[in-house]
């Protein structure tokens, strides 16, 4: 039974169960903010329905970072075609929350992977995981690091993604460890965060250490953090920033090198009508890109608890609600970058999107495949160039 089978099966059941009331899963998420990112282990029902228990909340839903097995190949042929024209008719915003427009897609029902093709960036239309690849060797330069988790949360394999959308095995034996976070959740080594801007190093989050592969100088380093306080380490200002507790705004930047700078006070949220997560992504022209999970008090109970892309330009808030079941995990749909001046990615389960702001549709740009349904998922970092 192929990935569509079972999301077919999973939606033909889905109306039978009472979504949970999304206030009460902002409380949950938030009495459990610090395992949040932690691995998820699935389960696969009899009618492919699945059950994901994260900070002791239940959800119903197909794990959206999981996909059939496909069979072992290379990958899709990257397309050369130039960027999808405006296929879209913008009517103006869905709705708006606090004066900020806010549109809405994918709707409910509609599957991401149906969506129409935005071509010209170089990646296949498929990332086959499963393939066999050459290791990175030569490769100074990566757009983006994907890694695959089992339920057990260890890190059996990481692919790098080569400008040309080509992939490649980076060999991570006897470099990265299983993980947890200080409650014993295991939590993936690979972030959203773990692939630096401009894509040549990456970093994997141990309980006393930050192991990072440089791949310009294809050589292997280790900076040492206080216990666990590496879990949401990010890069900042070509160093490391290691929060003194994990999901703290105040902490250290280091220095490739291991060195320590002074203590650092992340900024705030460009936009305060929910709560940022994941990469916080700018255009060649300055406009801003991050995630949000919408406020339960945004005044408009449809987005209360809702996913959603945020681009701030000139200091004005436009908004992306994801309003389908699938992508109600919270922290599901991370920004990757920007794919041209008015074009901002998102990974959204398997599928990497990309919106064309304000509002010219949304599109598929690559999914990833040849992850073994139900019993592996998969943690993606971009480092898409500005454009």
């Amino acid at each position: 039974m192929t990935d569509r089978d079972l999301r077919d099966l999973f939606r033909e059941a889905a109306p039978e169960h009472e979504r949970p009331d999304p206030a009460a899963v902002d409380r949950a998420w938030r009495d459990g903010l610090r395992r949040r990112a932690g691995h998820r282990v699935v389960f696969v029902g009899a009618v492919a329905a699945t059950v994901a228990t994260v900070a002791g909340f239940v959800v119903l839903g197909r794990p959206s970072s999981q996909v059939a097995p496909a069979p072992t190949g290379p990958t899709s042929t990257p397309s050369t075609q130039s960027p999808a024209t405006k296929d879209v008719e913008d009517d103006g915003p869905d709705a708006t929350i606090g004066g900020a427009p806010v549109w809405i897609s994918p709707h409910e029902g509609e599957d991401p992977s149906d969506l129409p093709l935005f071509s010209g960036t170089g990646l296949p239309e498929e990332i086959d995981l499963s393939a066999d690849m050459p290791g990175v060797g030569e490769l100074s330069r990566a757009i983006g690091v994907i890694g695959v988790v089992g339920n057990d949360g260890e890190l059996s394999r990481v692919v790098a993604i080569g400008p040309d959308g080509s992939a490649y095995s980076l060999d991570i034996d006897g470099r990265v460890e299983r993980v947890t976070d200080q409650g014993g959740n295991a939590m993936s080594p690979l972030s959203d965060e773990g692939l630096s801007p401009d894509g040549t190093r990456v970093f994997f989050r141990q309980e006393r250490a930050l192991v990072v592969y440089d791949f310009s100088a294809r050589a292997w380093s280790e900076m040492t953090t206080p216990q666990w306080t590496a879990e949401t380490a990010r890069w900042l200002d070509g160093g490391i920033f290691v929060p003194t507790e994990p999901w703290g705004s105040v902490g250290t930047v280091y220095s490739i090198d291991g060195a320590r700078s002074e203590l650092r006070t992340l900024r705030t949220a460009e936009w305060d009508g929910g709560e940022a997560y994941g990469p916080k992504r700018s255009s060649s022209a300055g406009d801003v890109a991050q995630s949000y999970f919408l406020s339960t008090d945004s005044g408009d109970d449809r987005f209360a608890g809702v996913n959603a892309v945020v681009v701030t330009v000139e200091g004005r808030p436009r908004i992306l609600a994801h309003d389908t079941y699938d992508l109600r995990g919270k922290m599901c749909c991370p920004v990757a970058g920007w794919l041209a001046p008015t074009v901002v990615a998102f990974q959204a389960g398997p599928q990497l999107l990309a919106w064309s702001v304000p509002h010219e549709g949304v599109r598929r740009v690559t999914e990833l495949t040849g992850l073994s349904f139900g019993e592996e998922s998969h943690v993606a970092s971009w480092a898409l160039p500005p454009r």
